[in-house]
C-alpha cells in the first residue's frame, strides 16, 4: 500500500501516461465496491527526486481539469524499490494529434480557459506545473462535467525536466533538463502558448531544427517567429499567443486574463526590438549579432568567452557594432575584477558577464545552465567534471554573485541567504559536509543512496534504523562500519541534533570513531515510557562489533567481563539506547581512569623503591664486605688469644 491506501499493479503497465515515466494502474484499497476513477501509479526515474513543494501542496486538494497527486512513498517495483506517484489515469488521449488542426473556438474554449482556471487555481497555491506539452494533455471531461482539457501529472520528476524542445522560454531552454527550476506561472502561460501554435496548425514545425538551432533562432528572432517559420497562424491565434510568447515573463498574461480572449488581445505589450550589429562578433566558430545571442554563445564557450573578455573585444563590439556604450561599460565594470588567469576568477568572470548581457539568463558556470532552486537536482545527477564545477559554484558564491548582477529580476536578499546556508552546509567537516549534504537538504524526497541500503527507498531518518537491520541480517561485514558517507550527509541533512562531531570523527577515524555510529543510529531509536522500544539485534550486534575497541579500553578486568555480559543482553533485546548507556558510559570510565591512575601511581612508587634498592645494592655490598673482613679478623685474633691462653694454662 502507497500512503496507506494505494495498491499498485505491476501486472499492468500504462504506456505514455506521463511522458517516458514508467507507470502502472493502481486503486483505492478504501473505495471498496464503489465506482473509483482510474488510477496509476507514477515510478520516480531513479537517481531522481519528486517535487517535494508541489506534492505538499496539492496533495489532497481537487483541481478540476488537473491530474492532481492522492499520495506518495516507496513502493517494491519490479526493477528494485522506488518512490511512487499516484495520480488518477488520464481521461483520454492526448489532446494534440498530428494533422488535425483546431479551430480558434475550441483552442480558446476547450483548451485554453479550462487550462487558464488550472493554472489560476496553482498560482493561488504558488505552485508551477512545468510539463504543458502535446503529450501530457488530454482530451476528456473534469469532475464537474466539462469537456475540455485536462492537464497531466508533473510531480515524480524535476520541474522542466521532460520539457520537449520549444514548450520552454529561452532561458529555461539553454539550461540542463534538470537545471530548469519550479519557475513561474508566466512560464506555465509560454508553454500554454506552444501548445496553441501547435494545436492551430496541427503540426510542430520547429520539430525540424535541432534544439541548439531552435533556441539561437528564438533569442534573435523571438520565440513566435522562430516558432513558425514559414508557417502561418490565424489572425486571432496569432495575436492572442504573441503575447503568452513574449520573451520578458513579466510581459506574458495572467491566467486571470487569458480567461477573457477578446479583452486580452487589446492589453498585449510590444517589445522593443532587440539592437543588431552591423558586424557579427565570432565566440567559437559561432556568429552571434545581438546582445541575447552574444550572452548565450559565451556561456557555451566559457574559454573563448574568457580570452574575448579579456582582450576587450566584446566592450569594443558593443560599443562600435551594436551601438550599446551602456552596455559595454556595465559588462566592463562586471568582469574587471576576474581577470587573474585563475579558474574561480575566469568563471565568475563569464557568469557576470551573461548576466549583464541577458539579465532573464539562467546562471552559467564553466558551461553549465541552471536556476538556483534547481541546483539540488543538478547535483543529484551529476559526476566527474560537472560535480567538481558544482563545488566551486557552492564554494565561491556564484550564487550571490549572480543575483547581485542581475538585482531587478530576483529576490537579492532572499539568493545570498540560501547561498550562505549552502556554503555552510558544504564546509561542514568530514562526512557532514560536501555536496551530499547539499543534495539530501535540498531534495527531501531523495532517497539515501547508501550501498549499504541497497534495497530499501530510506527517505527519512525514521526508517533507516529498520533498513540497517534488514542490511546486517542479509550481509555484514564487521570491518565496515554501519555509518558510511551517505548515511552520514544523510543524518547531517535530515537528523535532528548535531551529529556534525561524531561525523567528523567517523571520517577522520580518531579516537571517537569506534562509538561514533552507535552515538548517530541510537538518537533514532525511538523508546517507549517503559523504556522499552523496537528491537534491532542484528543492527545492534553489528554496532557493538564495530565499538568492541571502546569495550576494551577498559583497564579493569573485572568491569570489562560485566560489561561484556550486559552487552550481550543488550544486543539479544536490540536495545541500541542501552547499548550507549552501556558503552558511553562517562561515570564508569571516569572511575575506570582514576582507579588505574591509582594503581599506576602506586606501581610508580613500588617500582621507585625497588629502583632505590638497586641503586644503593653497591654500597651495601661494601658494607658487607668490610664487616666480614672484620668479623674474619676479630675471630683470627680471637682464636690466638684463646690458644696462648690454653698453652698459658
Amino acid at each position: 500500500m502507497l500512503a496507506g491506501r494505494y495498491a499498485t499493479d505491476f501486472t499492468r503497465p500504462l504506456s505514455r501516461a506521463c511522458f517516458d515515466l514508467v507507470c502502472f494502474a493502481a486503486r483505492d484499497a478504501l473505495a471498496g465496491n464503489d465506482p473509483a476513477p482510474s488510477l496509476m501509479t507514477m515510478l520516480v526515474p531513479d537517481g531522481m527526486a519528486a517535487r517535494a513543494r508541489a506534492l505538499s501542496a496539492l496533495v489532497g486538494t481537487g483541481i478540476d481539469g488537473l491530474l492532481v497527486p492522492l499520495g506518495h512513498g516507496a513502493v517494491r517495483a519490479p526493477a528494485g524499490p522506488a518512490w511512487g506517484v499516484v495520480t488518477a489515469s488520464p481521461p483520454g488521449p492526448a489532446l494534440f494529434q498530428p494533422g488535425g488542426a483546431m479551430v480558434e473556438s475550441a483552442l480558446v474554449g476547450k483548451v485554453l480557459r479550462p487550462i487558464a482556471g488550472v493554472l489560476r487555481r496553482l498560482a493561488e497555491l504558488d505552485v508551477t506545473h512545468r510539463a504543458i506539452a502535446p503529450a501530457n494533455v488530454f482530451a476528456g471531461r473534469g469532475s464537474k462535467g466539462a469537456s475540455g482539457a485536462v492537464l497531466g501529472a508533473a510531480w515524480a520528476f524535476p520541474a522542466g525536466s521532460r520539457q520537449p524542445p520549444g514548450f520552454d522560454p529561452p532561458y529555461m531552454e539553454a539550461c540542463l533538463p534538470e537545471g530548469r527550476g519550479e519557475g513561474t506561472i508566466a512560464d506555465d502561460v509560454y508553454a500554454l502558448g506552444v501548445l496553441l501554435v501547435a494545436l492551430a496548425l496541427g503540426r510542430m514545425p520547429w520539430a525540424e531544427l535541432e534544439p541548439g538551432e531552435l533556441l539561437r533562432r528564438k533569442l534573435a528572432l523571438g520565440s513566435l517567429p522562430a516558432l513558425l517559420g514559414e508557417a502561418r497562424l490565424p489572425a486571432g491565434i496569432a495575436e492572442l499567443v504573441g503575447g503568452m510568447l513574449a520573451e520578458d515573463p513579466g510581459h506574458r498574461p495572467t491566467p486571470a486574463q487569458l480567461a477573457d480572449a477578446q479583452g486580452l488581445r487589446a492589453r498585449l505589450v510590444a517589445l522593443r526590438p532587440q539592437r543588431l550589429a552591423a558586424r557579427p562578433l565570432v565566440v567559437a566558430q559561432a556568429e552571434v549579432h545581438e546582445a541575447r545571442g552574444l550572452a548565450h554563445a559565451l556561456a557555451e564557450h566559457p574559454a573563448a568567452a574568457a580570452t574575448l573578455l579579456r582582450g576587450g573585444e566584446v566592450g569594443a563590439w558593443l560599443r562600435r557594432q551594436v551601438g550599446d556604450a551602456g552596455l559595454a561599460k556595465r559588462v566592463e565594470d562586471a568582469t574587471a575584477a576576474f581577470m587573474a588567469p585563475d579558474a574561480g576568477a575566469e568563471a565568475m568572470m563569464v557568469m557576470r558577464a551573461v548576466a549583464v548581457l541577458d539579465p532573464l539568463a539562467p546562471l552559467s558556470w564553466r558551461g553549465l545552465r541552471l536556476f538556483p532552486d534547481a541546483l539540488g537536482a543538478v547535483v543529484a545527477t551529476a559526476t566527474g567534471a560537472r560535480e567538481t564545477a558544482l563545488e566551486d559554484l557552492v564554494r565561491l558564491d556564484a550564487i550571490s554573485a549572480w543575483a547581485g548582477v542581475r538585482t531587478a529580476r530576483c529576490d537579492v536578499v532572499a539568493l545570498g541567504r540560501e547561498a550562505r546556508q549552502l556554503r555552510l552546509w558544504h564546509a561542514e567537516r568530514g562526512w557532514a559536509g560536501g555536496l551530499a549534504r547539499v543534495r539530501y537538504a535540498l531534495l527531501p524526497l531523495l532517497a539515501c543512496r547508501s550501498p549499504l541500503l541497497a534495497g530499501r527507498m530510506v527517505v527519512s531518518t525514521g526508517e533507516l534504523l529498520e533498513a540497517l537491520e534488514e542490511a546486517a541480517r542479509r550481509a555484514r561485514a564487521a570491518q565496515a562500519s554501519p555509518v558510511d558517507r551517505e548515511i552520514g550527509a544523510f543524518l547531517a541533512a535530515r537528523g535532528d541534533g548535531r551529529p556534525e562531531a561524531d561525523l567528523a570523527a567517523l571520517a577522520s577515524g580518531g579516537r571517537d570513531a569506534a562509538l561514533a555510529p552507535l552515538r548517530l543510529l541510537a538518537r533514532l531509536a525511538p523508546r517507549r515510557r517503559d523504556g522499552s522500544g523496537p528491537p534491532f539485534p542484528a543492527l545492534a550486534a553489528w554496532l557493538v562489533e564495530w565499538a568492541r575497541p571502546a569495550a576494551q579500553a577498559l583497564h579493569s578486568r573485572v568491569r570489562r567481563e560485566h560489561l561484556a555480559a550486559r552487552l550481550a543482553g543488550l544486543v539479544e533485546a536490540g536495545d541500541l539506547a542501552g547499548l550507549l548507556e552501556a558503552l558511553d558510559d562517562e561515570r564508569v570510565r571516569e572511575t575506570d581512569e582514576r582507579e588505574a591512575a591509582g594503581v599506576a601511581a602506586r606501581r610508580a612508587a613500588i617500582e621507585r623503591e625497588i629502583a632505590g634498592l638497586v641503586a644503593a645494592r653497591g654500597a651495601r655490598r661494601e658494607w658487607a664486605r668490610t664487616t666480614a673482613v672484620e668479623a674474619v679478623q676479630a675471630a683470627a685474633a680471637g682464636a690466638v688469644v684463646t690458644a696462648l691462653a690454653m698453652v698459658l694454662a
